[in-house]
């Protein structure tokens, strides 16, 4: 596992909402949470809003949440890991008797708090702080009780997105407004790409042109201008450093395809 750079408690007012366990810069955290969102029952795309994240089971056997006192420090870990049952014990004393790095402590950004996760584990570590372990007991009871959910949220194109666990019916209203506009949003974005895809076949030509590549991510154009009639463009993650990274109109990449190379590449300075 991999920690997340800067671990927080969601809060609605006094209540307790959700942790978010944050994300680093590596490849941990880019490949989703398939592993987790199967073993919770939670991340079908074909539900719109909160529920997609809403668990539907909870695997006992693998998710365990311990508390121990090692040097007067009190150190409460909640564990999941697709590892057999038997390794959970294992693994909650390895984080708390061998993994300094896992124990929150003064240079920290939260000296209480520190999380790690990948797509099939997730670890959230709590030091001292009798608010945050009273914050993750009630996290763990909603996981028995179905009432919890699990998403990624917060990440940008230069951020990871970070892992969040939370209590579903404590998220407020307007988050779950929130998470029905972005599903929509999605689902609008991914109808407009085919759309373009399958008539200029963007992808398949880009690489016919020599450029590999790690994304070419369509999204919407927030303000509209004249230089492209498409209401979508895409942000292309070169592999390399022949071309540039950056944000293309489907009339930029049709150029580039058709022979202009400056597009994808810096002006050279003299």
């Amino acid at each position: 596992m991999h920690c997340g750079q800067k671990p927080d408690v969601l809060s609605a007012g006094e209540k307790f909402v959700a942790f978010n366990l944050s994300a680093d810069y590596c490849a941990e955290h880019e490949y989703g949470i398939s592993g987790i969102e199967g073993a919770f029952g939670c991340g079908d795309e074909k539900i719109i809003g909160a529920e997609r994240y809403r668990i539907t089971k909870f695997p006992s056997k693998l998710c365990v949440l311990q508390e121990k006192i090692v040097k007067k420090d009190n150190i409460a870990v909640l564990i999941y890991s697709h590892y057999p049952e038997y390794r959970q014990e294992y693994l909650v004393d390895t984080i708390i008797k061998h993994h300094g790095e896992m124990i929150p402590d003064k240079y920290d950004r939260n000296p209480n708090l520190k999380t790690a996760w990948t797509s099939k584990m997730f670890c959230v570590v709590v030091k001292n702080n009798f608010k945050m372990l009273a914050n993750l007991h009630e996290l763990y009871e909603s996981m028995q009780k179905l009432d919890c959910m699990i998403w990624l949220g917060g990440g940008h194109v230069f951020q990871n997105s970070g892992l969040c666990l939370g209590i579903y019916s404590r998220i407020p209203e307007e988050g779950k407004k929130t998470m029905v506009d972005a599903h929509n949003e999605v689902v609008w974005i991914d109808r407009k790409s085919k759309a373009i895809e399958k008539k200029f076949k963007l992808s398949e030509k880009v690489k016919a042109r020599g450029v590999r590549f790690y994304e070419l991510r369509p999204n919407r154009i927030k303000v509209q201008t004249d230089d492209s009639k498409f209401e979508i463009h895409y942000w292309l993650n070169p592999v390399g450093t022949d071309w540039k990274y950056g944000w293309y109109t489907v009339e930029q990449l049709l150029e580039f395809i058709d022979g202009n190379d400056s597009i994808l590449q810096e002006e050279k300075t003299t």
